[in-house]
């Protein structure tokens, strides 16, 4: 892992916010999981999507986002993420277990969505779920 190292702030920010929600949770240590085969892959999916994700945002927000650059950046997203669907929904052979896998999921999704929504709709949506009565 190598946070912030050479200027990309999102190289290892995935396996890092993994690792402490699982040692948090109890689940596992940070030791248990770098042991697990198919952690590795997981983890390498997992940042590469958060990497391209968070450098989308910044692209879009100065207005710089060019639609050729775009549509790639969209296609590689696309196909990461899709592959990384496939990790999570599969058996696999070692013991890593599926809230593991569901935490590098729910993690690049929290990146994805922040880098598709402004500010003010990713607020919206958290206090409508979070203080709004369910029916």
């Amino acid at each position: 892992m190598g946070w912030g190292e050479e200027g990309d702030k999102y190289k290892g920010l995935a396996e890092l916010l993994v690792q402490t929600i699982s040692l948090g949770g109890g689940r596992c240590s940070p030791e248990e999981l770098l042991s697990l085969q198919s952690y590795g892959r997981l983890s390498d999916l997992s940042n590469h999507l958060c990497r391209l994700l968070g450098r989308l945002k910044p692209q879009q927000e100065n207005g710089s986002c060019c639609s050729d650059i775009r549509k790639i950046t969209d296609l590689e997203i696309e196909s990461t993420m899709q592959e990384l669907v496939q990790k999570v929904l599969q058996g696999s052979t070692d013991r890593i277990g599926r809230n593991i896998k569901e935490t590098f999921l729910m993690v690049v999704k929290s990146f994805y969505y922040t880098a598709r929504f402004d500010p003010e709709t990713v607020e919206y949506h958290i206090a409508k779920v979070l203080f709004e009565k369910v029916n």
